[in-house]
């Protein structure tokens, strides 16, 4: 079983949940001989040690002869005129800020890739092609199986659905099956994009959790108390309500730090804020950490807060990744009743509405008063959540049904 992987750049630094995936597949389903295609190179590769297992052709750099594409686009225009002229279409009616891109030289070159692709595809002789992000790489994706009829399927996210989800519905219509992270996206999809529902799955993007080694509350009244957020420096982590809620916690005297570790375009305006609050001494924007590093940190943390918001131009999260990887290794998280995060910390985390600064500060603030027994209490369900629903093994379980049912549905 041969299954084609098609992502936009990888291996990227903030999409570790594709390359565990990969890995569980490898790893867990000999049968499968995966192949990865990238769209293009990462501007900011993911440098955990496990990726340099894994082969990646990237599509521009791949040596093709052109006489032999030319053949190739030729012979699928006559053997399958519609199907090449839908590609074309649809890859034409993707909004790309002006009309006039269409009629542009990027038009064309992107256009020359997905033939490059569907070559490629041919060539290796491809059973399923699998896409991560319903936009571009599904896009490509869509339209190699409807140059070549190479089935396929993909993984929708977030902001794939909630923003850039430009031709989503016709995108799961030729899909073999689809997947999402969340039952929360599952009825979004169904409710407002009209998507059918049979064949749209929930898989949830799950964590190594014997990586992530349980840590242990004990009692230490002179180290100060440590929240860690991590995620982009993007309005929709929220994070300007927790440089808030630390500012509450000065005034009230408490002794803390908080480490935001990650980066992105709004990390001027939250240091603005911060020194606004005078919270410098308290609030540390860390930078981009690796893997290994943040099992560290998380380990001597007190309390993992993600305020997870909706963003003003819809962006929101989907389930981050990074809340499991917190509990896992049984740090008490606090988070937000939005999107798909309550199905995975109800019952077991803290939950707060989205955007309420007092009642973000208040559940805080519990944790910072809690005994290490009540906090340990709360750290063993949050693994047993973990252990119980959010493997990688499961999740390559769930995964290679899908694929072994589709390919022997194609057998007959």
């Amino acid at each position: 079983m041969k299954i084609t992987y098609i992502l936009q750049a990888f291996p990227q630094i903030s999409e570790t949940f594709i390359i565990n995936e990969i890995l569980a597949l490898r790893d867990n389903k000999p049968d499968i001989h995966l192949s990865i295609i990238s769209l293009k190179r990462p501007k900011r590769p993911a440098p955990h040690e496990s990726v340099r297992s894994l082969q990646v052709d990237y599509l521009s750099e791949i040596n093709i002869s052109l006489v032999k594409l030319a053949v190739f686009i030729l012979i699928k225009s006559l053997l399958r005129p519609i199907a090449v002229a839908k590609s074309m279409w649809y890859f034409a009616r993707v909004k790309r800020g002006n009309f006039l891109f269409y009629y542009t030289i990027r038009y064309w070159r992107l256009l020359f890739m997905l033939f490059r692709l569907a070559y490629i595809i041919e060539k290796q002789n491809s059973h399923h092609l699998h896409a991560h992000f319903g936009n571009n790489p599904a896009q490509f994706a869509m339209c190699a199986y409807l140059i070549t009829g190479i089935p396929y399927s993909f993984t929708t996210h977030a902001r794939d659905i909630f923003v850039y989800n430009e031709l989503l519905y016709w995108k799961h219509h030729y899909a073999e099956f689809s997947v999402t992270i969340s039952d929360y996206n599952k009825k979004y999809l169904e409710q407002k994009l009209h998507v059918e529902s049979e064949r749209l799955h929930v898989v949830p993007c799950c964590i190594n959790a014997s990586y992530f080694t349980m840590k242990k509350y004990e009692r230490d009244t002179d180290k100060p108390f440590f929240i860690t957020a991590i995620g982009r420096l993007v309005e929709k982590k929220g994070f300007q309500f927790l440089i808030n809620v630390c500012k509450r916690m000065k005034t009230d005297n408490l002794n803390f730090k908080c480490y935001i570790i990650g980066n992105g375009p709004l990390k001027e305006s939250y240091q603005r804020l911060i020194d606004t609050l005078s919270v410098n001494d308290e609030v540390i924007l860390c930078g981009e950490k690796t893997q290994e590093d943040i099992r560290s940190i998380l380990h001597d943390t007190d309390v993992f807060v993600l305020p997870c918001i909706k963003a003003a131009d819809g962006d929101m999260d989907g389930v981050p990744v990074v809340l499991k990887e917190a509990m896992a290794m049984g740090v008490v998280c606090i988070s937000t009743m939005f999107s798909g995060i309550p199905e995975l910390l109800e019952g077991s985390g803290i939950l707060v509405p989205p955007e309420d600064e007092y009642a973000l500060y208040s559940a805080v603030k519990d944790v910072y008063f809690m005994t290490p027994e009540q906090k340990n209490k709360i750290s063993l369900a949050q693994r047993k959540v973990i252990e119980d629903k959010f493997t990688l093994k499961r999740q390559a379980d769930m995964l290679y049904s899908l694929f072994r049912k589709s390919i022997d549905r194609q057998r007959g």
